[in-house]
């Protein structure tokens, strides 16, 4: 079970686009934990966050464009270790988004995580389901 995954730009595959004639591959993408507030809240939604690239490809801004405050911190952080191609250009931006949904409870809990390129990556919870005490064993 990886919470947090790199990917190389084979397993990409596609440009991320930030304007028209500008594209950036991404070298790496690194996804975000599954907040455990969140988790608990069963708090489900999409984050986007806007990512600065500089000369080298390395992400040196990434803010909060929208999101839920108990799913951004997270997608914020992983978007930070984000890592392009090198830029041309002293610097660009472009917006990568993060989808965090919460499946139905199971008897153990899992985390999946799919990229979908260029820049969208879904992390899936299965949360386990919480222990019953009917007030045996105590």
């Amino acid at each position: 079970m990886f919470s947090r995954l790199m990917i190389s730009t084979m397993f990409l595959g596609c440009a991320l686009l930030s304007g028209p004639g500008n594209s950036l591959t991404p070298q790496a993408a690194v996804a975000p934990k599954y907040p455990p507030l969140a988790a608990v809240a069963r708090v489900s939604g999409n984050v986007a966050v806007r990512v600065t690239i500089d000369d080298s490809g390395s992400v040196t801004k990434a803010e909060l464009v929208s999101g839920h405050p108990l799913l951004s911190k997270a997608a914020v952080e992983a978007a930070k270790k984000w890592r392009f191609e090198s830029a041309p250009i002293q610097s660009r931006t472009t917006e990568v988004k993060f989808r965090f949904s919460l499946l139905p409870e199971r008897d153990e809990s899992d985390v999946q995580t799919t990229f979908f390129p260029p820049d969208e990556v879904e992390i899936e919870l299965t949360p386990a389901k919480p222990p019953v005490n009917y007030g045996r064993g105590q």
